[in-house]
């Protein structure tokens, strides 16, 4: 928003200029002036425009324009304009560059005044190029484009070729009374300017007002009274052609727009109000569902599981100390496992039905797998019933109507018994069996039947099989 000082000023420019004498007339056509004085400032804007250089005689200057005692000139050499960095794609050499945007403001820039950039002198679209003549902060110091002009008060310029003019009254016209006679009347003709008194009245209501905008708009957005403001521009009268009028309007629609954003604004900070509860609210029963039913977890993957228990296979062995990972229901080793990192303390989880992650590696030597924990965990914590006593070294059966694993693991072969035969000679068939295939059931020599075994021996038993 432009600040309301200077929008003040420019206000104050403007109703003067609407006072002055009505002698002054737009150029006919550009024509060649010169500079009749030292350090003469060309201006930004007429009346109280910021100086943008200085100039002194007996330059010459070409004239567009003449207003209200003011001369627009065409910026005279030294003199730049302004356009913002962010609509301007500079070429490979620096020196020029293309705009990149719809009604980009181009802005009169001062070397005397470098922060004063107010002044919009004409507006550029994508395409139209620049040439660049180096920068200032965020902006581009650019020349001129073509049109654009600067203010030069007309005392200072005479045209070229031309006499000297005449004084002419460059103050302000009071209002006055003028009394003429007309020829067809025998009366005197009155004719009044607008009172000035008027207008003065409207600007300094409108000068009240601006006091009272600026002082507002140093407060925070929400302790600003916006409403207040907007009832104090809409009490200035003005008159119809009142010079004051389009900033009065500009004024009241501006406040009126602020006063529809405010409550934009208050709608939009009780809704992010209502849902920031809500996410409280919300976040609160989570919580509380999660404290009530326990989260799933999923099923880990374990490089070899079973009841951990010491190993006598391994005990006294160097190097760090085994377990082995027996079943469940029956004393077969699954794996053995070791900790050589101590990351884990294995003799804590013994009697434990656990799962073990890490990694398996083969002993060759003692022909068995065996898995370096890096992680235990307990699948069944250590059953209260007394522990089974210790598995022996022989399978056992899985029948259940078979005899004891502990006393009969394997049932006997049968002896083969000699027989004399009598007049008979013996087959093949009636010996070999006995000697070579125990577990079939056959008729030996002698005509008695052998027991069948309850389970056939599986090979040579390792001890590494069980323990």
């Amino acid at each position: 928003m432009r600040s309301p000082t200077k929008v003040l000023v420019l206000v104050v420019a403007m109703v003067s200029a609407w006072t002055m004498a009505q002698t002054t007339r737009p150029a006919a056509k550009p024509y060649e002036g010169r500079i009749v004085g030292k350090d003469v400032n060309v201006r930004a804007a007429p009346w109280d425009g910021y100086a943008c250089v200085t100039v002194s005689a007996p330059a010459k200057v070409t004239v567009m324009k003449e207003a209200f005692g003011w001369l627009r000139i065409a910026p005279p050499a030294g003199c730049h304009s302004l356009i913002h960095t962010r609509y301007v794609k500079a070429d490979a050499d620096g020196k020029t560059g293309t705009v990149a945007g719809t009604n980009v403001n181009v802005r009169a820039g001062s070397d005397l005044l470098p922060k004063r950039m107010e002044v919009v002198q004409t507006q550029l679209n994508t395409g139209d190029k620049v040439t660049i003549l180096g920068t200032n902060g965020e902006y581009y110091k650019i020349a001129p484009p073509a049109g654009v002009g600067l203010w030069v008060a007309a005392k200072f310029v005479r045209k070229v070729g031309a006499a000297a003019p005449a004084p002419t009254t460059t103050g302000p016209v009071m209002p006055t009374t003028v009394t003429a006679s007309a020829p067809t009347t025998t009366g005197p003709v009155v004719v009044t300017t607008a009172p000035a008194d008027a207008v003065s009245a409207e600007l300094a209501a409108f000068e009240a007002a601006e006091r009272a905008l600026e002082k507002e708009f140093k407060k925070p957005r929400d302790q600003r009274n916006l409403p207040s403001l907007l009832a104090q521009y809409q009490a200035i009268q003005l008159a119809a052609d009142s010079p004051l009028a389009i900033y009065v309007n500009a004024r009241v629609k501006y406040l009126q727009g602020q006063v529809e954003l405010a409550k934009d604004i208050q709608t939009v900070d009780a809704l992010v109000k209502s849902v920031e509860a809500n996410q409280a609210r919300y976040a609160a029963e989570r919580s509380k569902i999660k404290t009530e039913i326990p989260a799933t977890q999923p099923t880990p993957t374990y490089t070899a599981e079973g009841l951990l228990g010491p190993s006598r296979t391994f005990a006294g062995a160097p190097g760090a100390k085994r377990y082995a990972l027996s079943d469940a229901n029956q004393p077969i080793v699954r794996a053995y496992c070791q900790c050589t990192t101590g990351v884990v303390d294995l003799a804590k989880y013994v009697g434990s039905y656990v799962g073990v992650i890490g990694t398996a590696q083969f002993d060759a030597k003692a022909r068995v797998y065996v898995v370096e924990a890096e992680r235990i965990i307990v699948i069944r914590p250590p059953s209260t019933r007394p522990a089974p006593k210790p598995a022996t070294t022989q399978p056992v059966t899985t029948q259940p109507t078979a005899p004891p694993a502990a006393t009969q693991p394997v049932a006997p072969k049968a002896k083969p018994v000699a027989v004399k035969p009598v007049n008979v000679k013996p087959t093949p068939m009636a010996v070999a069996p006995a000697a070579t295939q125990p577990a079939k059931t056959a008729l030996p020599p002698t005509g008695l039947p052998v027991a069948k075994p309850a389970t056939a021996p599986s090979g040579t038993v390792k001890e590494t099989d069980y323990e």
